[in-house]
């Protein structure tokens, strides 16, 4: 029965494949880790809650903080992670941007439209844009927010 749930809800959304958490706590500290590694450099809101916190260290990855809902603060850390990169003369590494849909902690909501725009300043950084990773505990909003942005394929950058 679970399997084929997760089947049909692939098919609605058009992707290759689905996966279903019986909890929030357990999807967000599995997947990040899942997807960013030792190495790699995660640029994440200062509000996100604890179980997102959990997964930023399990990945054992680099975590960048700016400030919460900050997209200045989001565009000037991305700036210096890529200065500083440059700098090093280091090799490319995978960047991924996380925040929450909704944030849990105050309601706030992401501005997720800003942050994948290529208008913006931030859409100066497509590797880290194309690696965003939006949750949130409202189911409605999850579905539409993870959808819109884990179906883009990780970039290495």
């Amino acid at each position: 029965m679970h399997h084929r749930l997760e089947a049909e809800l692939a098919t609605f959304l058009g992707t290759e494949s689905a996966i279903l958490y019986a909890q929030a706590f357990a999807a967000v500290s599995s997947v990040i880790p899942a997807f960013a590694k030792r190495g790699d450099i995660i640029v994440a809101d200062r509000g996100v809650n604890f179980a997102i916190n959990k997964g930023l260290q399990i990945s054992r990855s680099q975590i960048k903080w700016y400030a919460h809902g900050d997209m200045k603060d989001l565009e000037r850390v991305l700036q210096t992670v890529e200065r500083e990169r440059k700098r090093k003369g280091g090799k490319l590494t995978r960047k991924f941007i996380v925040a929450e849909g909704i944030f849990e902690n105050d309601g706030m909501m992401l501005d997720l439209p800003r942050v994948v725009s290529d208008e913006t300043g931030l859409g100066s950084d497509a590797d880290a844009r194309s690696n965003l990773a939006a949750s949130t505990s409202s189911d409605s909003c999850s579905m539409r927010a993870t959808h819109s942005v884990w179906s883009a394929k990780p970039v290495e950058a």
